[in-house]
Protein backbone atom coordinates (compact mmCIF):
# COMPACT_ATOMS: atom_id res chain seq x y z
CA UNK A 1 0.00 0.00 0.00
CA UNK A 2 0.60 3.75 -0.22
CA UNK A 3 2.21 3.79 3.67
CA UNK A 4 4.35 0.38 2.98
CA UNK A 5 5.48 2.54 -0.36
CA UNK A 6 6.56 5.58 1.09
CA UNK A 7 8.54 3.76 4.24
CA UNK A 8 10.63 2.01 1.48
CA UNK A 9 11.16 4.46 -0.56
CA UNK A 10 12.51 6.59 2.79
CA UNK A 11 14.15 4.05 3.76
CA UNK A 12 16.00 3.26 -0.08
CA UNK A 13 16.88 7.31 0.20
CA UNK A 14 18.20 7.36 3.64
CA UNK A 15 22.09 7.90 4.55
CA UNK A 16 22.18 4.86 6.27
CA UNK A 17 21.26 2.32 3.85
CA UNK A 18 23.48 4.09 1.40
CA UNK A 19 26.36 3.96 3.53
CA UNK A 20 25.69 0.39 4.06
CA UNK A 21 25.17 0.14 0.19
CA UNK A 22 28.34 1.31 -0.24
CA UNK A 23 29.97 -0.89 2.28
CA UNK A 24 28.22 -4.28 0.75
CA UNK A 25 29.66 -3.37 -2.42
CA UNK A 26 33.31 -2.23 -1.74
CA UNK A 27 33.26 -5.30 0.50
CA UNK A 28 32.42 -7.28 -2.04
CA UNK A 29 35.18 -5.74 -4.54
CA UNK A 30 37.43 -6.26 -1.75
CA UNK A 31 36.29 -10.36 -1.92
CA UNK A 32 36.86 -10.75 -5.31
CA UNK A 33 40.59 -8.76 -5.17
CA UNK A 34 41.55 -11.50 -2.38
CA UNK A 35 40.13 -14.42 -4.24
CA UNK A 36 41.96 -13.14 -7.49
CA UNK A 37 45.25 -12.49 -5.48
CA UNK A 38 44.80 -15.92 -4.26
CA UNK A 39 44.38 -17.73 -7.51
CA UNK A 40 46.86 -15.97 -8.95
CA UNK A 41 49.66 -16.99 -6.46
CA UNK A 42 48.53 -20.34 -6.17
CA UNK A 43 48.63 -20.58 -9.94
CA UNK A 44 51.88 -19.07 -10.34
CA UNK A 45 52.86 -22.15 -7.13
CA UNK A 46 51.46 -24.90 -9.34
CA UNK A 47 52.90 -23.93 -12.36
CA UNK A 48 56.28 -23.65 -10.73
CA UNK A 49 56.01 -27.21 -9.65
CA UNK A 50 54.65 -28.66 -12.99
CA UNK A 51 57.84 -26.52 -14.45
CA UNK A 52 60.29 -28.03 -11.94
CA UNK A 53 59.00 -31.70 -12.72
CA UNK A 54 59.24 -30.88 -16.47
CA UNK A 55 62.97 -29.63 -15.43
CA UNK A 56 64.17 -32.48 -14.14
CA UNK A 57 62.24 -35.43 -15.91
CA UNK A 58 63.99 -33.20 -19.01
CA UNK A 59 67.48 -33.04 -17.30
CA UNK A 60 67.32 -36.97 -16.80
CA UNK A 61 66.25 -37.75 -20.42
CA UNK A 62 69.23 -35.85 -21.91
CA UNK A 63 71.59 -37.24 -19.61
CA UNK A 64 70.57 -40.45 -20.90
CA UNK A 65 70.99 -39.30 -23.86
CA UNK A 66 74.54 -37.92 -23.86
CA UNK A 67 75.53 -41.16 -22.46
CA UNK A 68 73.86 -43.82 -24.29
CA UNK A 69 72.25 -41.86 -27.87
CA UNK A 70 69.33 -41.85 -29.32
CA UNK A 71 68.26 -44.88 -29.48
CA UNK A 72 68.26 -45.00 -25.56
CA UNK A 73 66.60 -41.87 -24.99
CA UNK A 74 63.21 -43.50 -27.08
CA UNK A 75 63.93 -46.26 -25.33
CA UNK A 76 63.83 -44.41 -21.79
CA UNK A 77 60.81 -42.47 -23.20
CA UNK A 78 58.90 -45.62 -24.63
CA UNK A 79 59.18 -47.19 -20.94
CA UNK A 80 57.77 -44.02 -19.32
CA UNK A 81 54.52 -43.96 -21.43
CA UNK A 82 54.62 -47.95 -21.00
CA UNK A 83 54.90 -48.25 -17.11
CA UNK A 84 52.54 -44.50 -16.73
CA UNK A 85 49.84 -44.66 -18.71
CA UNK A 86 47.60 -42.58 -16.14
CA UNK A 87 49.07 -39.47 -14.96
CA UNK A 88 51.87 -38.98 -16.40
CA UNK A 89 54.07 -35.65 -18.88
CA UNK A 90 53.96 -36.01 -22.51
CA UNK A 91 57.12 -36.57 -24.72
CA UNK A 92 57.76 -36.08 -28.27
CA UNK A 93 60.96 -36.28 -30.24
CA UNK A 94 60.92 -34.14 -33.52
CA UNK A 95 63.92 -35.04 -36.32
CA UNK A 96 65.31 -31.80 -38.64
CA UNK A 97 62.21 -32.69 -41.22
CA UNK A 98 59.60 -32.24 -38.65
CA UNK A 99 58.62 -35.51 -38.00
CA UNK A 100 57.32 -36.74 -34.63
CA UNK A 101 57.29 -39.89 -32.60
CA UNK A 102 55.28 -40.73 -29.13
CA UNK A 103 52.79 -37.83 -27.66
CA UNK A 104 50.94 -35.09 -29.90
CA UNK A 105 52.74 -31.89 -28.41
CA UNK A 106 51.40 -28.71 -30.37
CA UNK A 107 55.04 -27.13 -30.37
CA UNK A 108 58.36 -27.56 -32.22
CA UNK A 109 60.64 -24.70 -30.79
CA UNK A 110 63.42 -24.37 -28.23
CA UNK A 111 62.88 -23.28 -24.41
CA UNK A 112 59.37 -22.82 -22.57
CA UNK A 113 56.44 -22.59 -24.20
CA UNK A 114 52.49 -22.41 -22.55
CA UNK A 115 50.12 -23.42 -24.70
CA UNK A 116 46.04 -22.51 -23.82
CA UNK A 117 43.91 -25.45 -24.98
CA UNK A 118 39.55 -25.04 -25.68
CA UNK A 119 37.57 -27.35 -23.16
CA UNK A 120 41.36 -28.83 -21.78
CA UNK A 121 44.02 -27.83 -19.48
CA UNK A 122 47.08 -25.73 -20.75
CA UNK A 123 50.10 -27.26 -22.07
CA UNK A 124 53.22 -26.28 -20.31
CA UNK A 125 56.22 -27.41 -22.66
CA UNK A 126 60.14 -26.90 -22.28
CA UNK A 127 61.62 -28.07 -25.64
CA UNK A 128 65.88 -28.97 -25.49
CA UNK A 129 67.89 -29.41 -28.68
CA UNK A 130 69.64 -32.48 -29.47
CA UNK A 131 72.08 -33.02 -32.25
CA UNK A 132 71.07 -33.30 -36.01
CA UNK A 133 67.97 -30.72 -35.78
CA UNK A 134 66.51 -33.60 -33.45
CA UNK A 135 64.33 -31.37 -30.58
CA UNK A 136 63.30 -33.18 -27.46
CA UNK A 137 60.13 -31.74 -26.33
CA UNK A 138 59.04 -32.47 -22.56
CA UNK A 139 55.03 -31.17 -21.46
CA UNK A 140 53.03 -31.16 -18.45
CA UNK A 141 49.00 -30.67 -18.07
CA UNK A 142 47.73 -27.89 -16.21
CA UNK A 143 44.70 -29.39 -14.54
CA UNK A 144 45.03 -28.94 -11.21
CA UNK A 145 45.49 -25.26 -12.37
CA UNK A 146 42.05 -25.52 -14.33
CA UNK A 147 40.35 -27.49 -11.25
CA UNK A 148 41.40 -24.40 -9.05
CA UNK A 149 40.03 -21.95 -11.09
CA UNK A 150 36.50 -23.83 -11.10
CA UNK A 151 36.75 -24.49 -8.33
CA UNK A 152 37.65 -20.61 -6.94
CA UNK A 153 34.83 -19.11 -9.34
CA UNK A 154 32.63 -21.22 -7.94
CA UNK A 155 33.79 -20.60 -4.36
CA UNK A 156 34.12 -16.77 -5.22
CA UNK A 157 31.02 -16.48 -6.87
CA UNK A 158 28.95 -18.14 -4.19
CA UNK A 159 30.65 -15.62 -1.66
CA UNK A 160 29.87 -12.80 -3.67
CA UNK A 161 26.40 -13.65 -3.55
CA UNK A 162 26.15 -14.53 0.18
CA UNK A 163 27.90 -10.77 1.06
CA UNK A 164 25.30 -9.40 -1.26
CA UNK A 165 22.38 -10.87 -0.14
CA UNK A 166 23.78 -10.79 3.54
CA UNK A 167 25.01 -6.81 2.97
CA UNK A 168 21.38 -6.06 1.59
CA UNK A 169 20.06 -7.27 3.89
CA UNK A 170 22.04 -6.33 7.16
CA UNK A 171 21.74 -2.58 4.95
CA UNK A 172 18.06 -3.05 5.11
CA UNK A 173 17.53 -4.10 9.04
CA UNK A 174 19.65 -1.30 10.14
CA UNK A 175 18.84 1.11 8.02
CA UNK A 176 15.25 0.58 9.24
CA UNK A 177 16.72 0.95 12.56
CA UNK A 178 18.61 4.10 11.49
CA UNK A 179 15.49 5.59 10.06
CA UNK A 180 13.66 4.73 12.92
CA UNK A 181 15.82 6.60 14.92
CA UNK A 182 16.03 10.04 12.49
CA UNK A 183 11.91 9.19 12.45
CA UNK A 184 11.84 9.74 16.28
CA UNK A 185 13.80 13.12 16.03
CA UNK A 186 12.22 14.26 13.04
CA UNK A 187 8.50 13.78 14.66
CA UNK A 188 9.12 15.32 17.63
CA UNK A 189 10.95 18.32 15.99
CA UNK A 190 7.80 18.57 13.86
CA UNK A 191 5.98 18.37 17.04
CA UNK A 192 7.74 21.36 18.20
CA UNK A 193 7.60 23.25 15.90
CA UNK A 194 3.81 23.24 15.74
CA UNK A 195 3.69 24.86 19.04
CA UNK A 196 4.05 21.62 21.80
CA UNK A 197 7.15 22.63 23.43
CA UNK A 198 6.35 20.00 26.34
CA UNK A 199 6.91 17.11 23.73
CA UNK A 200 10.69 15.81 24.61
CA UNK A 201 13.01 13.05 22.55
CA UNK A 202 12.48 9.87 24.15
CA UNK A 203 15.83 7.95 24.49
CA UNK A 204 16.49 4.43 24.24
CA UNK A 205 19.12 4.16 27.19
CA UNK A 206 21.44 2.72 24.90
CA UNK A 207 24.02 5.61 25.39
CA UNK A 208 24.77 5.86 21.90
CA UNK A 209 25.06 9.25 19.46
CA UNK A 210 21.70 9.08 19.26
CA UNK A 211 20.77 8.76 22.76
CA UNK A 212 23.39 11.94 23.60
CA UNK A 213 21.94 13.92 20.75
CA UNK A 214 18.65 13.64 22.42
CA UNK A 215 19.92 14.20 25.55
CA UNK A 216 21.44 17.14 24.60
CA UNK A 217 18.01 18.72 22.56
CA UNK A 218 16.12 17.67 25.58
CA UNK A 219 18.05 19.99 27.94
CA UNK A 220 17.94 22.63 24.74
CA UNK A 221 14.18 22.35 25.00
CA UNK A 222 14.04 22.69 28.81
CA UNK A 223 15.88 25.92 28.82
CA UNK A 224 13.90 27.36 25.87
CA UNK A 225 10.11 26.21 27.26
CA UNK A 226 11.11 27.55 30.78
CA UNK A 227 12.34 31.34 28.58
CA UNK A 228 9.16 31.00 26.98
CA UNK A 229 7.15 30.36 30.28
CA UNK A 230 9.19 32.82 31.61
CA UNK A 231 7.78 35.70 29.17
CA UNK A 232 3.94 34.72 29.16
CA UNK A 233 4.14 34.65 33.01
CA UNK A 234 6.04 38.37 32.80
CA UNK A 235 3.16 39.50 30.36
CA UNK A 236 0.16 37.53 31.88
CA UNK A 237 1.29 39.56 35.36
CA UNK A 238 1.73 42.75 33.10
CA UNK A 239 -1.96 42.61 32.05
CA UNK A 240 -3.04 41.44 35.44
CA UNK A 241 -1.96 44.33 37.25
CA UNK A 242 -2.45 46.72 34.81
CA UNK A 243 -6.43 45.87 34.66
CA UNK A 244 -6.99 47.10 38.15
CA UNK A 245 -5.46 50.67 37.29
CA UNK A 246 -6.73 50.71 34.04
CA UNK A 247 -10.37 49.94 35.48
CA UNK A 248 -10.46 52.49 37.78
CA UNK A 249 -8.64 55.25 35.17
CA UNK A 250 -12.23 54.46 33.40
CA UNK A 251 -14.29 55.22 36.35
CA UNK A 252 -12.47 58.82 37.31
CA UNK A 253 -12.87 59.48 32.68
CA UNK A 254 -16.71 58.20 33.50
CA UNK A 255 -17.60 60.57 36.97
CA UNK A 256 -15.57 63.41 34.36
CA UNK A 257 -18.33 62.83 31.79
CA UNK A 258 -21.21 62.80 34.18
CA UNK A 259 -19.76 66.12 35.86
CA UNK A 260 -19.37 67.49 32.90
CA UNK A 261 -21.98 65.55 30.00
CA UNK A 262 -20.72 66.29 26.68
CA UNK A 263 -22.80 65.14 23.59
CA UNK A 264 -20.15 64.12 20.99
CA UNK A 265 -18.82 61.12 20.92
CA UNK A 266 -15.43 62.19 19.67
CA UNK A 267 -15.55 64.23 22.55
CA UNK A 268 -11.63 63.52 23.93
CA UNK A 269 -12.67 62.63 27.77
CA UNK A 270 -15.48 59.87 25.01
CA UNK A 271 -12.10 59.02 22.98
CA UNK A 272 -10.02 58.30 26.11
CA UNK A 273 -12.94 55.86 27.57
CA UNK A 274 -12.78 54.09 23.93
CA UNK A 275 -9.06 53.65 24.40
CA UNK A 276 -8.96 52.76 27.56
CA UNK A 277 -11.64 49.70 26.60
CA UNK A 278 -9.29 48.61 23.86
CA UNK A 279 -6.35 48.41 26.02
CA UNK A 280 -8.70 46.47 28.56
CA UNK A 281 -10.11 44.31 25.53
CA UNK A 282 -6.70 43.85 24.92
CA UNK A 283 -5.51 42.67 28.59
CA UNK A 284 -8.47 40.25 28.85
CA UNK A 285 -7.64 38.37 25.74
CA UNK A 286 -4.03 37.68 26.90
CA UNK A 287 -5.57 36.45 30.20
CA UNK A 288 -7.64 34.41 28.61
CA UNK A 289 -5.04 33.16 26.36
CA UNK A 290 -2.62 32.93 29.19
CA UNK A 291 -5.79 30.78 31.02
CA UNK A 292 -6.38 28.47 28.06
CA UNK A 293 -2.65 27.92 27.70
CA UNK A 294 -2.14 26.94 31.13
CA UNK A 295 -4.41 23.19 30.34
CA UNK A 296 -6.57 24.26 33.39
CA UNK A 297 -9.79 24.22 31.24
CA UNK A 298 -9.48 20.42 29.65
CA UNK A 299 -10.73 19.39 33.27
CA UNK A 300 -13.86 20.05 32.21
CA UNK A 301 -14.04 18.64 29.11
CA UNK A 302 -17.50 17.56 27.91
CA UNK A 303 -18.86 16.03 25.46
CA UNK A 304 -20.26 18.82 22.89
CA UNK A 305 -22.39 19.02 19.82
CA UNK A 306 -19.90 20.41 17.10
CA UNK A 307 -22.74 19.78 14.06
CA UNK A 308 -25.41 21.70 16.49
CA UNK A 309 -23.20 24.50 17.61
CA UNK A 310 -22.12 25.78 14.55
CA UNK A 311 -25.26 25.40 12.85
CA UNK A 312 -26.32 27.40 15.70
CA UNK A 313 -23.65 30.05 15.51
CA UNK A 314 -24.12 30.50 11.45
CA UNK A 315 -27.84 31.13 12.10
CA UNK A 316 -26.83 34.22 14.67
CA UNK A 317 -24.24 35.32 12.05
CA UNK A 318 -26.67 34.95 8.74
CA UNK A 319 -28.40 38.18 9.49
CA UNK A 320 -24.74 39.60 10.42
CA UNK A 321 -23.44 39.07 7.04
CA UNK A 322 -26.79 39.84 5.48
CA UNK A 323 -26.57 43.41 6.73
CA UNK A 324 -22.92 43.49 5.08
CA UNK A 325 -24.19 42.56 1.90
CA UNK A 326 -22.58 38.67 2.70
CA UNK A 327 -23.79 35.60 2.58
CA UNK A 328 -23.35 32.87 5.05
CA UNK A 329 -23.93 29.31 3.88
CA UNK A 330 -23.49 25.83 5.43
CA UNK A 331 -22.01 22.12 4.58
CA UNK A 332 -21.95 21.27 8.35
CA UNK A 333 -22.76 17.20 8.71
CA UNK A 334 -25.33 15.95 11.55
CA UNK A 335 -24.51 14.43 14.93
CA UNK A 336 -20.56 14.92 14.64
CA UNK A 337 -19.69 15.20 18.68
CA UNK A 338 -16.16 16.32 20.13
CA UNK A 339 -14.62 16.02 23.34
CA UNK A 340 -14.43 19.41 24.28
CA UNK A 341 -15.19 22.58 25.97
CA UNK A 342 -18.47 23.84 24.94
CA UNK A 343 -17.79 27.66 25.59
CA UNK A 344 -14.34 27.64 24.60
CA UNK A 345 -15.45 26.44 20.74
CA UNK A 346 -18.04 28.85 20.88
CA UNK A 347 -15.57 31.52 20.69
CA UNK A 348 -13.29 29.65 18.59
CA UNK A 349 -15.81 29.65 16.02
CA UNK A 350 -17.30 33.26 16.55
CA UNK A 351 -13.96 34.89 16.09
CA UNK A 352 -13.56 33.03 12.34
CA UNK A 353 -16.72 34.09 11.71
CA UNK A 354 -16.26 37.86 12.83
CA UNK A 355 -12.72 37.70 11.06
CA UNK A 356 -14.26 36.62 7.71
CA UNK A 357 -17.38 38.97 8.16
CA UNK A 358 -14.76 42.09 9.11
CA UNK A 359 -12.28 41.03 6.21
CA UNK A 360 -14.54 39.96 3.26
CA UNK A 361 -15.95 43.03 1.50
CA UNK A 362 -20.15 43.20 0.28
CA UNK A 363 -20.99 40.41 -2.55
CA UNK A 364 -18.86 37.68 -0.81
CA UNK A 365 -19.91 34.40 -0.09
CA UNK A 366 -18.86 32.61 3.63
CA UNK A 367 -18.82 29.06 3.83
CA UNK A 368 -18.62 27.48 7.62
CA UNK A 369 -18.17 23.37 6.86
CA UNK A 370 -17.35 20.52 9.26
CA UNK A 371 -17.05 16.87 7.84
CA UNK A 372 -15.79 13.80 9.35
CA UNK A 373 -13.33 10.88 7.41
CA UNK A 374 -13.78 8.66 10.25
CA UNK A 375 -10.20 9.37 12.03
CA UNK A 376 -10.60 13.17 12.59
CA UNK A 377 -13.51 15.97 12.29
CA UNK A 378 -12.78 18.91 9.93
CA UNK A 379 -14.28 22.01 10.28
CA UNK A 380 -13.34 25.12 8.29
CA UNK A 381 -14.45 29.11 7.66
CA UNK A 382 -13.55 29.80 4.33
CA UNK A 383 -14.52 33.48 2.57
CA UNK A 384 -13.65 34.81 -1.33
CA UNK A 385 -12.26 37.80 -0.10
CA UNK A 386 -8.60 39.35 -0.59
CA UNK A 387 -7.22 36.42 1.19
CA UNK A 388 -3.67 37.10 2.68
CA UNK A 389 -0.07 36.60 1.71
CA UNK A 390 1.80 33.31 1.36
CA UNK A 391 4.41 34.70 3.99
CA UNK A 392 1.64 36.15 6.12
CA UNK A 393 -0.07 32.97 6.55
CA UNK A 394 2.39 31.45 8.14
CA UNK A 395 2.08 34.27 10.97
CA UNK A 396 -1.00 35.24 11.23
CA UNK A 397 -1.63 33.07 14.20
CA UNK A 398 0.96 34.93 16.49
CA UNK A 399 0.00 37.48 18.88
CA UNK A 400 -0.63 41.16 17.81
CA UNK A 401 0.14 39.89 14.11
CA UNK A 402 -2.66 41.70 11.82
CA UNK A 403 -3.86 41.05 7.79
CA UNK A 404 -3.83 45.04 8.15
CA UNK A 405 -0.19 45.52 8.62
CA UNK A 406 -1.00 49.94 8.44
CA UNK A 407 -3.50 48.47 11.74
CA UNK A 408 -6.63 51.24 10.09
CA UNK A 409 -9.11 48.86 11.65
CA UNK A 410 -10.07 48.21 14.83
CA UNK A 411 -9.22 45.19 16.77
CA UNK A 412 -6.04 43.52 18.95
CA UNK A 413 -4.63 40.99 16.74
CA UNK A 414 -5.41 38.85 19.55
CA UNK A 415 -8.47 37.02 17.52
CA UNK A 416 -6.71 34.41 15.76
CA UNK A 417 -4.38 33.95 18.85
CA UNK A 418 -6.97 32.47 20.72
CA UNK A 419 -8.35 30.59 18.43
CA UNK A 420 -4.98 28.76 18.29
CA UNK A 421 -4.97 28.74 21.76
CA UNK A 422 -8.32 26.69 21.96
CA UNK A 423 -7.48 24.64 18.92
CA UNK A 424 -4.47 23.10 20.70
CA UNK A 425 -6.30 22.79 24.13
CA UNK A 426 -8.10 20.24 22.28
CA UNK A 427 -5.40 18.65 20.63
CA UNK A 428 -6.43 20.06 16.68
CA UNK A 429 -4.35 21.18 14.14
CA UNK A 430 -5.09 24.63 12.90
CA UNK A 431 -4.37 25.65 9.29
CA UNK A 432 -4.94 28.49 6.46
CA UNK A 433 -5.17 28.10 2.96
CA UNK A 434 -5.85 30.41 0.14
CA UNK A 435 -9.18 30.00 -1.12
CA UNK A 436 -8.04 31.61 -4.46
CA UNK A 437 -9.86 34.37 -3.87
CA UNK A 438 -9.83 34.58 -0.07
CA UNK A 439 -8.87 32.58 2.74
CA UNK A 440 -9.63 29.05 4.17
CA UNK A 441 -9.13 28.28 7.83
CA UNK A 442 -9.34 24.94 8.68
CA UNK A 443 -9.48 23.11 12.31
CA UNK A 444 -8.58 19.36 12.49
CA UNK A 445 -9.89 17.67 15.55
CA UNK A 446 -8.72 14.15 16.13
CA UNK A 447 -11.77 11.82 17.27
CA UNK A 448 -10.95 9.43 19.95
CA UNK A 449 -7.39 11.03 20.45
CA UNK A 450 -6.33 12.68 23.79
CA UNK A 451 -5.51 16.41 23.78
CA UNK A 452 -0.81 16.13 24.40
CA UNK A 453 -0.16 18.45 27.82
CA UNK A 454 0.06 21.56 26.96
CA UNK A 455 3.33 24.08 27.31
Amino acid sequence: DQAMYSMRSKLLASAGFRFLAWYTLLFSLSVAALALLLFLTIRSSLEDQARNHIEAESAQLLGDYRDDGLEELRHDIRERTQNHPGARLYYRVLSADGRGIFDEIPAAVAGWQRIARVDQADLLIKGSPLDDGYLLLVAAELAPERELGEAMRNQVLLALALTLVLGTGGGLWLGRRFLAQINRLSNTAERIGEGWLSERISRTGSGDEFDQLAATINRMLDRIESLIANVQQVSTHIAHDLRTPLGRLRLKLEDLAAAFPVAAPDHPVQEAIAILDSIQETFAALLRIAEIQSGARRSGFTCVDLSACLTRLAEDYAAVAQDAGQELATEIADGLMLSGDGTLLVQLFTNLIENAIRHSGPGSVILVGLQSDGAQLRASVRDNGKGVSAELMTEIAKPFVRADAARTTSGTGLGLSLVAAIAKLHGARLRFQSATPGLEVIIEFPIGVAAAPFD
